[in-house]
């Protein structure tokens, strides 16, 4: 299993000179994202957890002060993480996930299914170059006028099991049995599922043009 900090899942399609699409959306610094569209059921499908991304953060960076000998550090760490995943639970968020998981992480990819052509070029490369600024909605509104069909490729953290391996590495560290605290961590930073779901549908077949 990888670990956690390999699944950025960015993607990347060219056309011809067009810009690649490229876009990673938790950067911990978003905590809430929408989809710009006009069928507001889909709005929590790209909302991701800045909370959870944050938490399994501060998790890989106890392990690392572990792995450098500095057992302090990491006890500190496993509390902010822990006080992040309590903050989470009192969060109460709306996601379009699997019960009991939370997206922390996701990136845009196109859909396998969609044939691209000419007319979407200028559609991906403006869309290209709101997300290389950040303005993800602007990006995502230059992807649905084009017609592209586009999936969200997410991270997602199961919250009650990685919880619980959280509050065991936090006890095993307080009885100084540190190799038993990183391998509790490694199984919460390795116990991430992945999914992704369709965001815009690509047109039927013979119109795969932008109107």
């Amino acid at each position: 299993m990888k670990k956690f900090f390999t699944y950025s899942l960015a993607a990347a399609m060219a056309i011809g000179s067009c810009a690649a699409l490229n876009s990673v959306w938790a950067d911990g610094t978003v905590s809430e994202t929408e989809v710009t569209n006009k069928d507001e059921s889909k709005a929590n499908r790209t909302k991701v957890s800045q909370k959870g991304f944050a938490a399994m953060q501060t998790i890989h960076a106890a392990r690392l002060a572990i792995f450098n000998g500095e057992p302090d550090a990491a006890k500190e760490m496993l509390g902010r993480a822990n006080g992040l995943m309590k903050e989470m639970a009192e969060d109460n968020h709306n996601y379009e996930a699997k019960e009991g998981q939370v997206p922390i992480n996701g990136s845009i990819t196109l859909a396998e299914s969609f044939v691209p052509n000419e007319k979407h070029a200028s559609y991906l490369a403006k869309a290209n170059e709101h997300f290389q600024k950040g303005q993800k909605t602007e990006g995502m509104e230059q992807l649905r006028q084009g017609e592209i069909a586009v999936n969200f490729a997410r991270v997602l953290m199961p919250f009650e099991s990685t919880s619980k391996k959280l509050t065991e590495a936090i006890e095993l560290a307080n009885q100084n049995k540190y190799y038993q605290t990183n391998l509790a961590l490694k199984a919460a930073e390795e116990g991430m599922d992945f999914d992704s779901i369709s965001l815009f549908k690509a047109p039927a077949e013979g119109e795969n043009e932008p109107k």
